[in-house]
């Protein structure tokens, strides 16, 4: 009687040792956890295609790297969820994670420094510059300081930090500094002798030259980019160099040379069987048929590329391409295709935001997890505790029997506890999936509301649009009377003289006014793309000094007598240009007016000099109270009026400064500017000797 009382509890007692054991493996490293490689396995394959059920499973693990308190698992699933939201461009969440993943890497040792390389890439996705260049700098110092570790992996690491170093000089417009790190790349990457690597290099020395309108220099590196290529043994950066290799040859003009080159690109992608680089040369051939105004080249290319869109490398570029596709088949009047393309565009593009719909849901979903967790995890320490408490009598049991009997008992009562606690588990389980459910019909409802509402503001934006350009136009003719019956009273000599002094204030404010309108339509055309160029011959200073006369007779700039306009012509005023002059005009206009708005004394300078063999370059340079630095990527935003410290009203619609940078632009010019408060402004743009219609 006695040895079958004690046998159960054996078995009892092995069962919680060996529990304890798996519990205890579990948590030693990820790889011994033989769920938590299904759920690596399950994130792998769904990642790049469905970011709801990649992320639950990323939740999943993380909350059994909290439970069994495993750094291992945290380090690794931190990481993974990371990356995740980098996948979709969510960048301050994706950081977020990456810096969770990186503290829990330094507790376990694991860290590696494409950690910082990572985290650096989002904050420079992000425009974000400085932070980028600060984690860029630390990956190579952790990189210089493993060179005994593992010399090649470290020299790649290096040349990696300054090759995207290089990228942020490159963004922000400082050639000089961006060729320096760039070549201190490409010297890292020659010592590790990997041919891939190397034509990376060759290609970003080209493409920084060539944004510096330098295409010989650009020219020289690219063909040892083609060079080193031929002997490489993936060709991954191939595609990109014969695509940079066709840009430089069309900005040295030679268009046949230009288009056997991507041909030969075409070629050599197709051998190699590469449809990621095959569809990037295809969507290049397409731009190029619809330049040449050929439909039928078009739609070749455009049948040929469709084949390689569903293709697992290329599923990053089908969003864009279907857009393209659209804009393409809009251009040669082929209306029901484009309407289609643009449709899958956008069901395409929704699916992949869907989540931000299902925000409310993530966050239930995480609640219900932890309240299952903490359930579980109370049952767990129930048991362990049960554990130990049996190895404790079990060995006291062998002294004195008597109480192993009282033991017995207390272990079926705790196992009547744990039976009840699963059942209220269980209920609780059911009525969460019910809630679960109800929960996904109301979002879907939601998502419904907010497509439907989508449509509408859409709808909405078109009507604006119409509207504010017919109002503008109904406005400008009674204006434009007030203004000449004022001007016409000027000329009556029998008026008092403070009734003189109106007449001026009615021209001036409906000179303003009109200028404002003006300003609307011109903004409203540029939108609905009804703004269309008309190229003529003139002289390049002829605007500058019409313009200038203009100011100097309105009645704003007589009154001021602390602010002088100059010029600067570092060009033969018989140099001719062909260009829109109307165009070129209104650009000094706006910028012209915005220097005498914020120059309460100084002088504004209007300079024309050569910028390159093909382009010329127009500044306004002025004194004013200049932009913050943390203000100047904004200024060219629509609507958008920037700030200043000083309490003055600065009074305008926020509108010059990006109809501007859309006229330059649609004279295939650029405009930047550089600026410090305090001390005054300079804009600086570029537009063609010659410009084609």
């Amino acid at each position: 009687m006695m040895k079958y009382m004690i046998l159960p509890y054996i078995f009892l007692l092995s069962f919680f040792s060996i529990k304890g054991q798996i519990i205890q493996a579990t948590g030693n490293n990820i790889q011994d956890s033989s769920y938590c490689v299904h759920l690596e396995k399950e994130f792998l394959k769904l990642k790049e295609i469905n970011f709801l059920s990649a992320k639950a499973i990323c939740d999943t693990a993380i909350s059994i790297g909290h439970y069994l308190n495993n750094d291992f698992i945290l380090e690794h699933w931190y990481r993974n969820i990371g990356h995740l939201f980098s996948i979709y461009q969510l960048n301050n969440t994706a950081v977020n994670y990456y810096g969770k993943g990186l503290a829990y890497a330094e507790k376990t040792g694991k860290i590696n420094n494409w950690w910082y390389i990572n985290i650096g890439n989002i904050y420079f996705a992000d425009q974000d510059y400085a932070k980028a260049y600060e984690y860029y700098k630390l990956a190579f110092k952790y990189f210089k300081e493993s060179i005994n570790k593992d010399q090649g992996a470290a020299f790649d690491g290096m040349a990696v930090a300054y090759s995207n170093i290089g990228l942020i000089f490159l963004n922000k417009h400082q050639t000089d500094s961006a060729l320096y790190y760039t070549k201190k790349s490409l010297e890292y990457r020659k010592k590790t002798n990997r041919k891939n690597s190397i034509v990376f290099s060759y290609n970003q020395l080209a493409s920084i030259f060539l944004s510096a309108h330098m295409p010989d220099s650009a020219n020289s590196y690219i063909d040892s980019a083609i060079t080193v290529s031929v002997k490489s043994a993936n060709h991954a950066y191939l595609p990109e160099t014969y695509l940079i290799k066709y840009d430089i040859l069309l900005k040295k003009g030679d268009k046949k040379q230009a288009e056997q080159k991507l041909n030969e690109g075409l070629e050599k992608t197709t051998q190699l069987n590469d449809p990621n680089g095959m569809l990037k040369i295809y969507t290049k051939l397409i731009e190029n048929a619809k330049d040449k105004n050929d439909k039928e080249e078009a739609i070749y290319y455009i049948n040929r590329a469709l084949k390689l869109i569903d293709y697992p490398e290329n599923k990053g570029y089908r969003a864009n391409f279907l857009k393209k596709l659209a804009g393409i088949y809009s251009y040669f009047k082929i209306t029901d295709l484009a309407y289609n393309y643009l449709k899958v565009y956008s069901e395409y593009t929704d699916s992949i935001y869907l989540y931000q719909s299902k925000s409310l849901q993530y966050l239930f979903e995480n609640e219900l997890n932890k309240s299952k967790l903490e359930v579980i995890q109370k049952d767990l320490e129930t048991e362990q505790k049960l554990n130990k408490y049996y190895k404790i009598t079990f060995i006291v049991g062998f002294i004195v029997f008597i109480f192993v009997a009282i033991l017995l008992y207390m272990l079926i009562k705790k196992s009547a506890v744990l039976r009840r606690s699963l059942t209220k588990i269980n209920e609780q389980k059911i009525l969460l999936e019910k809630y679960k459910n109800d929960l996904e019909k109301l979002v879907d409802e939601q998502i419904h509301d907010l497509i439907a509402a989508k449509e509408q503001a859409e709808q909405a934006d078109r009507l604006k649009t119409a509207f504010l350009e017919n109002l503008s136009h109904e406005v400008r003719t009674p204006l434009n009377a007030i203004i000449g019956f004022a001007e016409m009273l000027q000329y009556n000599s029998n008026l008092p003289e403070n009734a003189m002094q109106y007449i001026d204030y009615i021209t001036n404010a409906g000179e303003v006014l009109l200028r404002n309108i003006e300003t609307i339509i011109q903004l409203s055309d540029i939108q609905t793309n009804n703004y269309h160029l008309h190229i003529s011959t003139f002289y390049a200073v002829r605007p500058v000094e019409k313009i200038i006369i203009e100011f100097k007779s309105s009645g704003k700039f007589k009154k001021s007598d602390r602010v002088e306009i100059k010029t600067k012509f570092n060009i033969d005023k018989e140099l001719k240009i062909t260009a829109d002059e109307k165009v070129l005009s209104n650009i000094l206009y706006h910028l012209i007016d915005n220097a005498i708005k914020f120059t309460e004394k100084g002088y504004i300078e209007i300079g024309i000099e050569p910028y390159n063999e093909n382009y010329l370059l127009y500044y306004v340079k002025d004194t004013g109270i200049g932009i913050n630095q943390k203000d100047i990527k904004f200024v060219f935003d629509k609507f958008r009026k920037v700030n200043h410290e000083q309490s003055k009203l600065y009074r305008g619609l926020g509108m010059g400064l990006t109809i501007v940078k859309h006229l330059v632009e649609s004279m295939s010019g650029e405009i930047w500017l550089e600026s410090e408060s305090n001390k005054g402004t300079v804009f600086y743009f570029t537009i063609p000797y010659h410009l084609e219609q």
